[in-house]
This record gives structure tokens, C-alpha cells and sequence, in this order.
């Protein structure tokens, strides 16, 4: 998918444009010479899919004005799905490829499959060069064609020109030979041999009847018509001068020996070439989930390019191989290269992430975006560290098996980490469930914003308007709590709590919302079995205290009966499995539980806090500093300090 930031095959294109949304990604790539026009687009938000007509506006737009394939670009919309998200490239659009004129040439008049002539026959004519028709690129822009180029004839021997029938015509009867090499012509009639060119220049031949020529008068011959190269001169001087010979080899050239282009195998997933355009880390990644490698691992094999051989034909004229592209992969940080014959491959020195960036392999252990993260990059899993030295908007989501830095602002955005998150700015706009931190989270202010976490909350300067719903402690010790609704399991330090526009602000303190969250879960079911219990206790009633009825009870009383003491049974048991774990969490909840408040400054009117589970609701201002403990009789303490 490249060797540079794009698939070699791409390695003659640059991006001309690119549209992302919502509804999609476009990319459009325009070749160097603006002869052609490739698409590759991208499913957005909920398998949306980018619009034909917004294809047409952005190419409108960049001034394209060849025909587009609006067919092909349908299909490529149709072929994106939930499982295949990103499309491959594909060509919509092509230029008018200039015509070059045709090069002056010669026409042949005899058969060249009898090559025998009489004096007086026509041999051929000379056609002159035409000029070329120009082309357009797709801006429309005229591309220049190249004319033809006149023909350089060489007339060898026997051989005149005849201005009447305006041709070349054989000055003796025997054999005519015409050898075309590029724009170099020769022509010639012998009278002895018959001399052909075989495989378009490749080869020669000559057949003759017994001749009182000798080879060396052949040889001078061939060399008159421009055969030059590959000659087996001791071949024909053995055979001129027997009785004679049908299509001896008298001169074979070189053939081309093409090479092999390089060849790279990913053990890597990447994203499609679309996303390789720009040479951001996060934009060379194939799966959401960037995968870490051990170091016994194959990250990558390239085999390297094998340069072809050139060729020469039997005129002299040099036939070039295909130039075979040098195809380079640099070991560069943590990795490793082996090679053996002419295959190299790549591993990890350490355990991480590759990186494919400009021809240089890397291995990482954290990931480094620098720069902002921009929705059209997609979210990032990675078990390593996740670093952004930028902000985060509008939707990248982060998952991290350790901890996340984000240098910037996080706006309506996702972070989890299994450890630490860092936002040094601050954070808004965030939807529930999308910020979760099992390690402690630490940042400059919250805004309207939905958090869980597992560790520590550590605030520089305010909450506003948010859910925090938090295990560990909450320190804002010189900030402040307004509006909202904060949960806090181990204690609370904070500079003040609610406005001076009396803003509601909750503040629960010694809870922890797992717990309570799993209570809410099971609560309708136990008051289900309750009732269900209560109801069949109270259908028994009359059988527990006058069990001789049993006695005289029907073989169907008797089974309702057994069937509501088994029901009975059954119920426990379940009351037992949901209340159990409850129970066991309650009490490693209590063992950490801190239900203490620390305010600095000022408790507004308006706020209200739940200590365990005592309550109280601020209807004057309280100024600190102060420290609200759980008192008796679900109280809450004011100790002054």
C-alpha cells in the first residue's frame, strides 16, 4: 500500500482534492501529467455513504472538465459496506491523450513473403512524416503531440529511383531486401542471396542456390543493408561457396532480459491507500485497533527489484529493458532487518506497534500524534501510550491499554484508558459513556461533560454543568463545582461548591456509582421476587396454621401445594445469587468509602450533598474553609479548620 506515503502504483499521483464529513469521506487524486483522475471514498457516521452529486461539485470546483465516469463512481459507492468501509482507487475520469503524427516510413510494393524481383518492378515508396494532433488534460488544458519524424534511407546497391512511377524500382532481376530500423532505412536487391529479417530485427537468414560468390562478398552485403551486430561470419564463409543453403542464421542480436519489480508483504494491518496520502502516523493504520507486535514476529518482507538487462538487435540498435523502480524500506527505531538471498524482512527489537511512514519502518510503544486529531483520521485503539500534542474534535474516539496525554482541548470526543488520562486544557461537550479512566484522570476544566472514573479526579480550575460519576477522590482544592450532578466515592477537596445564580449543583460523597448502579439493576427483580413471595406466603397461610386441612386437601390441592414451597424455595435461592454480590461489593465499598467534603472558600445557596446517607441542602451561603463529615442522625457535620 505504498513504499512512500501512497502504493507505488500511485507514486505518479498527488492528492487534488478531499472532502470529509459525516456523510463520508471523499479523496481525488490527480495523475502529474493531468491525463487521469482516480476516487476513493469512505463510509462515515453510521455507514453513510458520500453523495454522487458532492462528488461532481468538489471535482466542478478543482475545474475539471473531462467526462467523468459517474458509473464507476456509483459502483464504488454501492461496494461500501460495514465490512468494507474504505474502497480501493479507482479511475473516473481520463483526459484526450495527445496523437503523435506518424513517423516517415517506407511502403512496401513487392511481397515480402517473395522477395524476388525482375529489373524494372517496383520496390517501394516513401511515405512523409505527418504532423500530431494535440490532446487535453482533464482541466482542459491543450497537451502538445509530437510529430513524426522523417525517415533516413540508405540505398544500397541494385537499387534506383524511378521519377515517373515516383517509386524505388529494381535495377536488376534477383532478390530484394528492405530492413527498417527505427528511422534508419536500407534497401538493396542482390542478385545471389536472399536475405530475410526475422523476429523484427532479431534474426537473419539467407538462402541461396550454388554461387561463384564467396562469403566474404556476402558478409559485405549484409553490412550494406545495416546488419551490424550478432554477425556469424565463420558460419557463412563455410557455407557460401557449397552447393548451397536455405535459411542459414547469419546474424542473431541480443533479446532483452526484463527484470523483476520489488515486492512488499504486510504482516501488518494498514488502512487503505486513501488514507496514506498525508504522513500523520495515525493515518497509516489499517484496522481501528493498532496491533502490537513481539519481537520474534514478521512485521514485513520485501523482496528487492531485480534491474533488467538491455538487448541489442542484429542493426546495432540498443533495446532498453523496463526501468525497474528501486523500492527502499529503512529500519528505523526498535526494528530489526534480516536479509537472505534477496529477501529482506523486518521485526520488532521490542514489543509495539509498526509505523510505515516515507519509506521508514518503526516500531513504537507510543503513539504520537502531532499535531490535532481531526475527525476524518478515525478512532485509535492501542495498548500502548496514546500521545496528542493537539486538540481532539468532534468525534476521534481514543482507547489506550495504558495512558492517554492529550496536549489540548478534548471536544465532543471519546477517551478510555486502562490507565491515566491527561487533557491539559480541558474538555466539553462529552456525551455519556464516551470518557472513561480506570487510572486517574487530571485536567484544567470540565464543561458540560459525562466522566467516569476509577482513580482520582484532579481538577485546576472548574466543573460546570457536568455528570462526574468518580471511585476515587475529587481534588479542585482551588477551583470550583457549579450546576451538575458528582458522584465521589473517597472525599472531596474544592475551592468552592455552586454559583451565585444559585445553580442546582448535586454532590453525592461516600458512594460509589458502580455499586449503586448494579443496586438500580437488581432492584426491580428482587421487587419482583418480593411480591411473588409475599403473594404465595399469604396463599399458604391457612395451610401453615391448620396443616390437618392438608389432610383432606384434593391430589391437585395437594401438588399446588408442593409446587408454591418449591417456588418458594427457588425464589430464596435467587434472592440469594442477585443479593450476595451486593452485598460483598457494599462492603468493599464501605472499607473505602471517605465521606468528607473539604471546601475552601464557599458553599452557594442552591447546592445540595449527600453524605452517605445523610443530606443537606445550603439555602445560605456558608463561607469555608470547611469540612462537611456525616453526622448523627443523617446529619451532615460542619467542622470548621
Amino acid at each position: 500500500m505504498f513504499v512512500d506515503t501512497i502504493e507505488p502504483k500511485l507514486d505518479d499521483f498527488e492528492l487534488l482534492t478531499t472532502l470529509t464529513g459525516n456523510s463520508g469521506d471523499i479523496y481525488v487524486l490527480v495523475s502529474s501529467d493531468h491525463m487521469r483522475l482516480l476516487l476513493a471514498v469512505c463510509a462515515g457516521v453510521e455507514n453513510n455513504k458520500p453523495a454522487l452529486s458532492s462528488i461532481k461539485n468538489l471535482l466542478s470546483e478543482k475545474n475539471v472538465t473531462c467526462s467523468i465516469n459517474e458509473n464507476a463512481i456509483q459502483d464504488l459507492l454501492d461496494s461500501l459496506s460495514e465490512s468494507q468501509p474504505c474502497t480501493d482507487y479507482v479511475v473516473i475520469g481520463r483526459g484526450k491523450e495527445p496523437v503523435n503524427g506518424q513517423d516517415s516510413h517506407l511502403l512496401p510494393l513487392f511481397d515480402p513473403d517473395n522477395q524476388k524481383v525482375n529489373e524494372g518492378d517496383a520496390l517501394f515508396k516513401q511515405v512523409a512524416a505527418a504532423k500530431g494532433k494535440k490532446g487535453k488534460d482533464i482541466f482542459g488544458e491543450l497537451v502538445e503531440a509530437k510529430d513524426g519524424k522523417e525517415l533516413k534511407l540508405t540505398i544500397g546497391t541494385n537499387v534506383v529511383m524511378d521519377e515517373e512511377k515516383d517509386c524505388y524500382v529494381a535495377e536488376v532481376d534477383g532478390f530484394a531486401v528492405l530492413s527498417a530500423t527505427g528511422t534508419n532505412n536500407h534497401v538493396a536487391v542482390s542478385e545471389d542471396f536472399v536475405v530475410s529479417i526475422e523476429e523484427g530485427g532479431m534474426r537473419a537468414s539467407v538462402s541461396f542456390d550454388d554461387t561463384e560468390r564467396t562469403g566474404e562478398d556476402l558478409i559485405k552485403f549484409i553490412k550494406s543493408i545495416g546488419i551490424n551486430t550478432g554477425l556469424q561470419e565463420d558460419s557463412i564463409k563455410k557455407a557460401v561457396g557449397s552447393e548451397g543453403s536455405n535459411k542459414l542464421l547469419i546474424a542473431e542480436g541480443v533479446p532483452v532480459e526484463e527484470g523483476e519489480e520489488a515486492d512488499i508483504k504486510y504482516y501488518f494491518s494498514r488502512k487503505k491507500c486513501w488514507k496514506t496520502i498525508k504522513s500523520t502516523n495515525c493515518q497509516l493504520q489499517g484496522k481501528n485497533v493498532l496491533q502490537m507486535y513481539e519481537p520474534d514476529q514478521v512485521l514485513l518482507k520485501l523482496k528487492l527489484p531485480v534491474q533488467g538487462t538491455d538487448g541489442v538487435n542484429i542493426f546495432g540498435v540498443k533495446l532498453p529493458a523496463k526501468t525497474i523502480k528501486e523500492t527502499t524500506i529503512i529500519a528505523g527505531d526498535n526494528v530489526n532487518s534480516e536479509q537472505k538471498q534477496n529477501v529482506i524482512a523486518f521485526y520488532p527489537k521490542m514489543r509495539g506497534a509498526p509505523i510505515l511512514t516515507n519509506h521508514k519502518l518503526e516500531v513504537i510503544d507510543e503513539f504520537i500524534v502531532n499535531g490535532d486529531l481531526h475527525p476524518d483520521v478515525g478512532d485509535i485503539d492501542f495498548e500502548g501510550n496514546i500521545i496528542v500534542n493537539g486538540d481532539i474534535q468532534n468525534g476521534p474516539g481514543l482507547r489506550s491499554d495504558k495512558n492517554i496525554s492529550v496536549k489540548g482541548v478534548v471536544y465532543k470526543s471519546s477517551l478510555k484508558a486502562d490507565g491515566d488520562i491527561e487533557v491539559m486544557s480541558g474538555l466539553s461537550s462529552i456525551e455519556p459513556g464516551q470518557i472513561h479512566c480506570k487510572g486517574n484522570f487530571s485536567t484544567r476544566y470540565l464543561d458540560e461533560c459525562h466522566i467516569e472514573v476509577d482513580g482520582d479526579l484532579i481538577v485546576e480550575n472548574e466543573i460546570i454543568a457536568s455528570h462526574i460519576y468518580c471511585r476515587g477522590a475529587l481534588i479542585c482544592e482551588n477551583g470550583e463545582i457549579h450546576g451538575g450532578n458528582i458522584s465521589v466515592l473517597r472525599g472531596v477537596n474544592v475551592g468552592s461548591l455552586g454559583s451565585e445564580s444559585q445553580v442546582i449543583t448535586h454532590l453525592a460523597v461516600g458512594i460509589d456509582y458502580i455499586y449503586e448502579r448494579h443496586l438500580r439493576e437488581a432492584s426491580p427483580e428482587i421487587k419482583s421476587l418480593n411480591q411473588e413471595e409475599l403473594r404465595i406466603n399469604q396463599e399458604l397461610y391457612e395451610f401453615k396454621i391448620k396443616p390437618e386441612i392438608l389432610k383432606l386437601a384434593t391430589p391437585q390441592q395437594k401438588q399446588d401445594f408442593k409446587s408454591k414451597l418449591l417456588r418458594l424455595t427457588a425464589i430464596v435461592k435467587k434472592k440469594k445469587e442477585i443479593n450476595e454480590p451486593l452485598e460483598i461489593m457494599k462492603e468493599a465499598v464501605d472499607k473505602v468509602a471517605n465521606k468528607e467534603i473539604q471546601v475552601n472558600q464557599l458553599i452557594y445557596p442552591g447546592t445540595r450533598i449527600k453524605l452517605g446517607e445523610a443530606s443537606y441542602e445550603c439555602r445560605l451561603a456558608i463561607k469555608g474553609p470547611v469540612r462537611l463529615v456525616e453526622g448523627r442522625k443523617n446529619q451532615v457535620k460542619f467542622i470548621e479548620n
